[in-house]
């Protein structure tokens, strides 16, 4: 595209000279040639606009693959995530589609503030007291659970779809 822009402008500056020095140097020109010259003009023209226009939408399809690569990325890194996205289509164009998710219910029985890291995020829930955390990714998962003046422990569970998994810490 930068190409046919300097091209043109090239262009523009060449016709310029040449019309401008050709004026000094021969007799005013002829209708006959004044007319050769805007047909020649015209059809220069013309094939600027037509490689402008395939400039166009050759940048345009460009794009849409980008769209299209930074879709499958996406949905790639989704996937890892473990949302449960999946294509919708055999073509290689992703589309996300609803996730199932679950509740998990984390109950506190303790009289000191407890700590329960699932997949990597820590929730704090009070002494005595239960945190809802809705919509949640169905699926295994791993969660470690620990209270102020207590050791850690690991566990592995699992959340399906529409699903309340109580987590009690005692």
């Amino acid at each position: 595209m930068k190409n046919h822009s300097m091209m043109a402008g090239l262009m523009a500056v060449v016709v310029a000279l040449i019309l401008g020095s050709s004026a000094w140097s021969r007799p005013p020109e002829t209708d006959e040639d004044l007319r050769k010259d805007l047909r020649v003009l015209k059809e220069d023209l013309a094939r600027l606009k037509r490689d402008v226009d395939l400039d166009r939408r050759e940048a345009a399809t460009q794009a849409r693959r980008l769209e299209e690569s930074l879709d499958r990325i996406t949905l790639a890194l989704e996937k890892l995530s473990g949302t449960g996205l999946t294509t919708s289509r055999p073509s290689m164009a992703l589309s996300p589609v609803r996730r199932t998710t679950g509740t998990i219910r984390l109950d506190n029985r303790m009289n000191v503030q407890a700590r329960v890291t699932i997949d990597g995020l820590q929730y704090t829930i009070p002494p005595r007291s239960i945190r809802t955390l809705r919509d949640q990714p169905t699926g295994a998962f791993g969660y470690d659970v620990t209270g102020d003046g207590y050791g850690q422990a690991s566990y592995r569970s699992s959340l399906a779809a529409n699903e309340t998994l109580t987590v009690t810490v005692y």
